[in-house]
């Protein structure tokens, strides 16, 4: 019996996803400003063909049972995305295999979604997204005090800037990946149960926020104010839908104030820097460039999930409204369904929080919404930390 006991855990299908999607991004991460070209395609295409093969094996497995709102979503999103590069690619041919490559990057995070509905998380799985931070963070750590602190690949060559880049194509992508590394280890903080590890994360993740600010994106600094506003303030409560609606409208509410603020040819300021930023051409150009065609299933011979400033903006340019629209319910369908409870563990809180705080970061930057399947594991991660799957769930409702 002791030796039943003992024997190790099987590797399960999830663990082993998210294991081997840890090892890619972090691979990513370094070959990016090492311009390690090989090994930014085989870390970043290894990702992504993982996941669409898993979620997708998990999804048409569901067509035929009951399906829950988040495989539904994603199979509505699946459809308009793919009729979009369909339309794409009878428009103009050429360019086929790179229009595919981002729409399946565009659909990754989603596939992640729909898969972690149905397997178990266990506690390895956790760790093993705790671990890629900490991973990470010597990562940036290491590129801060190297000559790619504050350089540029800019089209004309390198550049040196007076932010620091971290080599990265620039200061607003590296905003992102610090962003998404110093949450995740806050949340390990509340995760480990050493004292002494959890001090070490702790100020593992204050060095990482510190090397953030001189980004000087102001939508990181923001989004970190709010999201360590936002664990003080629901310390030992649950997090309210009413919440969890705001983070999800937020995209459209800052899409509304600049078209208002435009409309009466007003600016505002924030940190001493216009907040329009060129923005207002970008989205004008959109419209101005809108028709029915394009505004149902997109025009992604012209945007193909360009950062369009805006997450929301970005997939109804590339794909369409209907896919944002299903994209929208997609995230509050995993949202609402795993809202933890007030007696939940606090790093649950505070990975659910940092997901709300991703999906609001996106009012004015899309990358985690459109930037590949390495943005949608950045944005995947603090799911893993706090997600019950819709199987378990329904094991749950039956047993009472």
């Amino acid at each position: 019996m002791e030796r039943e006991h003992n024997r190790k855990k099987p590797i399960t299908p999830f663990l082993f996803l998210i294991t081997a999607s840890c090892v890619c991004a972090l691979l990513y991460l370094y070959a990016l400003p090492n311009s390690i070209t090989w090994l930014i395609e085989l870390s970043n295409r290894g990702l992504l063909i993982m996941w669409i093969i898993g979620g997708g094996y998990v999804l048409f497995r569901q067509v035929i049972e009951s399906v829950p709102k988040t495989v539904a979503s994603t199979l509505v999103l699946a459809g308009f995305t793919l009729a979009a590069l369909a339309i794409a690619l009878l428009l103009q041919r050429t360019d086929a295999f790179s229009k595919t490559m981002s729409v399946f990057g565009f659909l990754a995070f989603p596939f992640m979604l729909c898969y972690s509905a149905f397997f178990k998380i266990d506690d390895r799985a956790k760790r093993a997204v705790c671990f890629f931070a900490i991973c990470c963070s010597f990562v940036f750590i290491d590129l801060y005090y190297s000559d790619y602190r504050q350089y540029y690949e800019g089209p004309y060559g390198g550049v040196e800037l007076d932010v620091v880049t971290l080599g990265y194509a620039n200061p607003n992508q590296t905003a992102i990946y610090l962003f998404s590394c110093a949450t995740v280890l806050f949340t390990s903080v509340f995760y480990f149960k050493s004292n002494l590890f959890r001090l070490l994360v702790f100020l593992d993740g204050c060095y990482i926020s510190w090397i953030l600010f001189q980004t000087e994106s102001r939508t990181a600094m923001a989004m970190l104010v709010v999201f360590g506003v936002f664990i003080f303030l629901l310390r030992g409560k649950s997090v309210s839908k009413r919440l969890v609606d705001i983070a999800i409208l937020t995209p459209v509410i800052y899409l509304v104030f600049f078209v208002v603020l435009a409309l009466l040819q007003k600016s505002v300021t924030f940190l001493n820097v216009d907040i329009f930023n060129g923005r207002d051409v970008l989205y004008s150009n959109y419209l101005n460039r809108l028709t029915f065609l394009t505004a149902l299933f997109g025009d992604l011979n012209r945007y193909m999930f360009q950062n369009m400033h805006n997450g929301y903006v970005a997939i109804a340019a590339s794909a369409g409204v209907v896919s944002c629209f299903a994209y929208a319910f997609c995230l509050r369908a995993c949202a609402m369904g795993n809202r933890p409870a007030k007696d939940a563990p606090a790093y649950m809180r505070v990975s659910f929080i940092a997901f709300l705080c991703m999906i609001m970061y996106t009012a004015s930057e899309a990358a985690y919404f459109v930037g590949g399947s390495v943005y949608g594991f950045l944005m995947f991660a603090p799911v893993v930390m706090f997600a019950t799957p819709y199987a378990r769930q329904n094991i749950k409702a039956e047993e009472t």
